[in-house]
């Protein structure tokens, strides 16, 4: 055989596998995902507060991360072989936000998919709610954008339904703009290449935006 129908071969078997690694973690992250609506007892959280009182401005509940749900989780990653070995190192950006539904399990969800990420070695993640990630260098650096339920218009501030109708009404077109603008950025990125994960309430956000 060829040297280079050998690589070829090679090439394509560790892609399969780097594939089949990644398959087993989303399947893995989105079972995850569907139980963590619940909000129970709250204890310590890796989420910085200056995210939490981001993702909360405008709401008149606070919500923040379910961790006794994300320390049972962890539990559950832990007893199955889910260590992933990609054939580069993986960054990924986790945007939660939404307007009202699916708030209450978000910052779960985000907490939940960093920690599968930091136990399988699958990716490095990147929470943040600065819609600088969304200009087109920025998105450069990032292998997938994930919306774990971020619903709503989850490119405008505030993001809240009812404070936003409040603008006034050139600053709501101003934004409404700007996020038409940054929400082709995102279409570019994933038509170049970029990868795209978004579950649940995601295919229920930007409805503004042709």
């Amino acid at each position: 055989m060829a040297e280079s129908s050998v690589k070829k071969m090679l090439r394509t078997r560790k892609r399969a596998a780097d594939f089949k690694s990644m398959k087993h973690t989303l399947i893995l992250t989105s079972l995850i995902m569907a139980l963590s609506t619940p909000c129970f007892t709250l204890k310590a959280t890796e989420l910085s507060e200056e995210l939490i009182q981001e993702f909360n401005v405008g709401f008149d509940k606070a919500i923040r991360p379910n961790t006794e749900f994300v320390a049972k989780a962890q539990e559950i990653v832990e007893t199955i072989p889910l260590k992933v070995k990609p054939n580069q190192k993986r960054k990924v950006l986790i945007y939660g936000i939404s307007w009202g539904p699916h708030r209450i399990g978000m910052l779960t969800a985000v907490e939940t998919l960093k920690m599968i990420g930091d136990e399988t070695g699958a990716y490095e993640s990147v929470i943040s709610l600065d819609l600088a990630n969304f200009e087109p260098e920025a998105l450069k650096q990032f292998d997938a954008v994930i919306f774990p339920n971020s619903t709503g218009d989850v490119f405008v501030r505030p993001v809240a339904k009812n404070v936003f109708k409040e603008l006034p009404k050139d600053e709501q077109q101003k934004q409404l703009a700007n996020a038409q603008r940054l929400a082709n950025n995102l279409v570019e990125y994933v038509e170049n290449g970029g990868g795209f994960l978004g579950t649940h309430g995601a295919t229920d956000c930007n409805k503004k935006i042709p």
